[in-house]
């Protein structure tokens, strides 16, 4: 769409077809288009400076031959008008076209942006139960346990794992997982009780043999192991943990649902289509 809009602006723009050759029936987006302006407004410019208004050049007298000057004739020739105001015609038309742009970009981005078929479904979701909207305007109510949950209830009792988390490259597994630990849990927690939650993530990720290795050297699937369980919490929002994943690396996380990931826990809720309960109790 952009390419198609830049050969129109291209095209209509007074350069590639002068406006005396533009059909009538098209010569609106002559108009339009803000190249027509930016080309007119530099060529008055130019050609109505001291150097060009002249009558007499490279020894032809166009006053006395055309009755009109140097820079005026030229400017004739491809349909430019040669009043000076013309310059500041174009400056405030580029101007308000700039401001019109720039405002449509923004409402756009606002309130209409759209995910790629991917995300369309599960990843807005994630964003709001996670208390993390990206875009938009998000309306209703989040409910914690039956009450109406406020920013503080959700980060304690949510983790939130992103597909491409931003981690620090020069720290290592560990030390993710302990400036994790740290930073989300409890004040009143002892630290030795949040060393031994990091030690209990780097087991339930089977990470103890990488627990040292610097985060930039990390495969993707090794990344997408990482930090979030470290604070413990009640609810983890994966957002699609198995992409970008080669089959083996897919598996490892969660291939499935299998029969075998099924049992890894204690209470199953399965969802269908339209956010109705399939299944709700024990395993």
């Amino acid at each position: 769409m952009s390419t198609f809009t830049l050969s129109i602006f291209n095209l209509f723009g007074g350069f590639v077809m002068a406006k005396n050759v533009i059909p009538d029936w098209l010569i609106w987006v002559y108009w339009f288009v803000p190249d027509s302006y930016t080309l007119r407004g530099l060529c008055v410019n130019q050609y109505r400076a001291a150097k060009f208004d002249v009558c007499v050049y490279d020894d032809v007298d166009y006053c006395a031959e055309y009755d009109m000057k140097m820079g005026e004739y030229l400017l004739k020739q491809y349909a430019v008008p040669s009043g000076h105001y013309w310059v500041w015609i174009d400056v405030i038309y580029l101007c308000c076209i700039y401001v019109f742009f720039m405002g449509l970009g923004a409402f756009v981005l606002e309130y209409k942006r759209y995910d790629g078929p991917g995300n369309v479904s599960l990843k807005p979701k994630h964003d709001i139960n996670a208390d993390k909207p990206e875009v938009g305007k998000i309306t209703g109510k989040i409910l914690l346990n039956g009450y109406e949950a406020n920013d503080l209830a959700i980060r304690r009792a949510t983790g939130y794992c992103e597909q491409m988390d931003v981690h620090s490259d020069a720290s290592t597994i560990r030390e993710s997982l302990t400036f994790s630990a740290f930073l989300r849990q409890d004040s009143d927690i002892p630290e030795s009780k949040k060393y031994d939650t990091v030690n209990e993530c780097l087991d339930l990720l089977d990470m103890h043999e990488i627990a040292d290795k610097i985060v930039r050297g990390c495969s993707q699937e090794q990344m997408k192991r990482l930090v979030e369980l470290a604070a413990q919490p009640s609810i983890l929002f994966l957002d699609e943990p198995t992409s970008g994943l080669d089959a083996h690396s897919a598996k490892l996380i969660m291939d499935g649902p299998s029969s075998d990931v099924f049992f890894l826990f204690d209470h199953l809720l399965l969802l269908k289509r339209g956010g109705e309960s399939v299944f709700v109790g024990e395993l």
